[in-house]
């Protein structure tokens, strides 16, 4: 949980801080669902480790074919691919979630990660870049950011832009 400091004037005429709670990313994003498309049982157990209890549903597809799939059936805030894919790559999962009403956004995963992939990523659309083997605070830290952005978007816009401060 994120915490913000905000002060407070009380009746004497002081100003105190006071902290606040606020609200947990994964659940403020409106759609609860992330999407992993990877062929590797284990990022499906690591990534479930890094989703808090009650954050939002996983669903799992283990290659293009299936992922694209889903994307046409559900609604997905996120989507975390594998650079790449037995019968694809994460640009075939990036031109399907395109086509989504509300377009996930996309983080792709790969062992291979380095400057010329994460500007690839990012100059196609895509959200960022995880470095496999996962890091648990990294991993979750980078999914929390994805769901905080897709739900303060503008629906009406295609903007992939990170906000400003990012």
């Amino acid at each position: 949980m994120d915490w913000n400091a905000t002060s407070q004037t009380t009746g004497a005429g002081k100003t105190g801080t006071t902290l606040q709670q606020l609200p947990d990313p994964f659940r403020k994003a409106g759609k609860k669902s992330i999407l992993l498309v990877s062929p590797f049982e284990e990022d499906s157990r690591f990534i479930r480790n890094c989703l808090p209890v009650d954050a939002p549903h996983l669903d799992t597809a283990g290659n293009y074919t299936q992922a694209a799939g889903l994307l046409q059936a559900n609604s997905f805030t996120v989507v975390l691919s594998e650079r790449d894919l037995p019968d694809g790559s994460w640009r075939d999962v990036l031109n399907a979630a395109e086509l989504c009403r509300s377009a996930p956004l996309l983080i792709v995963a790969s062992r291979h990660a380095d400057e010329r992939l994460w500007a690839e990523v990012l100059n196609l659309g895509g959200f960022d870049v995880l470095m496999k083997p996962f890091d648990f605070m990294e991993t979750t830290r980078v999914l929390a950011m994805a769901c905080r952005q897709w739900g303060s978007r503008s629906f009406g816009a295609a903007s992939r832009e990170h906000e400003p401060g990012w």
